[in-house]
């Protein structure tokens, strides 16, 4: 067998808490952040958007859907999921928050 990076002996230590996937499983966490990002961006564009078009279509309901706080009550839980998954660093938490991105 010829040695390679991966099976030749090392002559130092590995450093502790390293592990040789690491930048894969930096990079999945990004990737998992970013699909998050992306359905919370979706799910908030059509929570805001859809009073608003239709506010903007039927001028006969336009005085109860174009409401500021519509739109607060509307983009409250996908700031308040935005704030608590997206800034961590755990994978587990990073994969719940894109589970519960997806399912508002």
């Amino acid at each position: 067998m010829q040695p390679t990076a991966q099976n030749a002996p090392r002559l130092m230590p590995r450093p502790l808490g390293r592990s040789p996937n690491m930048d894969e499983a930096q990079s999945s966490v990004t990737t998992t952040k970013r699909k998050t990002l992306y359905f919370l961006l979706g799910g908030l564009l059509l929570s805001v958007g859809t009073p608003t078009y239709l506010g903007l279509v039927r001028p006969d309901v336009a005085f109860y859907l174009l409401q500021p706080t519509i739109f607060a009550v509307q983009s409250l839980p996908y700031l308040l999921a935005a704030g608590l998954w997206l800034p961590w660093g755990s994978p587990r938490a990073s994969r719940i928050g894109q589970a519960l991105a997806s399912l508002q």
